[in-house]
């Protein structure tokens, strides 16, 4: 009897010891828990069974993660981009366009994004898509329209077709704003 007492009583100790240093190595493991800010997101990517989670975002606060497991995390921050653009007018004129484009990724879809873009999501996509929409959108008028009378028409146009392009790619367009017009011969 006191044998069978004594292996219960160091079986019990074995157990709890060994509960004991797995939740002191979970909660002190620097590597097993991460923190997301306010303006953070993230999406877990497991190797070894069902890959990119792209539907559970985790937001702000403390999270556990395996240590065979990668996280990814975005800043769903409000991000401006200011590019230099030359484009053609409807008669074939070079326009020197200086636009600010302010933009985020939908917090909800970064898993999306991340799927697309890998992380590249201004270089692969902002930036083509903004340069692209402006060059269309510009050779549809002449110079002397985009500098004065039509200039509110050709921003809000903007908006909505960077909008479009943008929804569908799971960011968010804030604004797009033209900061100054140069017709060729104000160039010199």
């Amino acid at each position: 009897m006191q044998k069978r007492t004594l292996v219960i009583i160091i079986l019990g100790a074995a157990a709890f010891l060994t509960v004991t240093v797995f939740i002191l190595f979970v909660v002190f493991s620097p590597s097993l828990r991460f923190t997301l800010s306010t303006t953070e997101r993230a999406v877990i990517f497991y190797p070894y069974s069902k890959g990119l989670d792209k539907e559970n975002v985790l937001c702000e606060g403390s999270h556990l993660i395996a240590p065979w497991n990668d996280k990814i995390v975005y800043d769903v921050f409000e991000h401006s981009l200011d590019e230099s653009i030359e484009a053609i007018d409807k008669n074939g004129e070079p326009i020197y366009i200086d636009v600010t484009i302010r933009y985020s990724p939908q917090p909800e879809k970064i898993g999306y994004l991340h799927q697309s873009f890998y992380g590249e999501y201004k270089e692969r996509f902002v930036i083509p898509e903004a340069r692209s929409s402006i060059r269309q959108i510009m050779a549809q008028y002449q110079a002397e329209e985009i500098y004065s009378t039509k200039r509110t028409e050709i921003e809000a146009t903007l908006r909505e077709e960077i909008k479009k392009k943008y929804d569908a790619n799971y960011l968010i367009l804030n604004d797009i704003l033209i900061r100054s017009i140069k017709l060729p011969n104000q160039t010199h």
